[in-house]
């Protein structure tokens, strides 16, 4: 009967791709993160460029922007 014990460098291999697909979630939310922090940045700087920009709705847009954020870390 023959043993189906994988040689080392199979072991090695498995392993790295385990550790490559972890990275590439990874890598894929962080990825996802930023394309949301983009199209945020981009419509906070859209409603600036009007004559006479509301900063106080500026501010609060980001202020709850950045509570939500704390949110999802916590």
């Amino acid at each position: 009967m023959a043993s189906k014990r994988k040689n080392p460098s199979e072991v090695t291999a498995a392993s790295r791709v385990l550790v490559l697909e972890e990275e590439l979630r990874s890598l894929a939310e962080e990825l996802s993160q930023c394309q949301e922090d983009k199209e945020f940045v981009w419509s906070l700087w859209k409603r600036l460029q009007v004559a006479n920009p509301d900063l106080t709705q500026a501010v609060s847009l980001v202020v709850e922007r950045e509570k939500q954020k704390a949110e999802i870390k916590d």
